[in-house]
């Protein structure tokens, strides 16, 4: 649905925020 949509959308940017190590 379209609040799984949002949820994949921030979990993404909040890999993308964090350093990768």
């Amino acid at each position: 649905g379209n609040a799984v949509r949002q949820t994949g959308k921030v979990a993404m940017k909040k890999e993308k925020s964090l350093p990768h190590l």
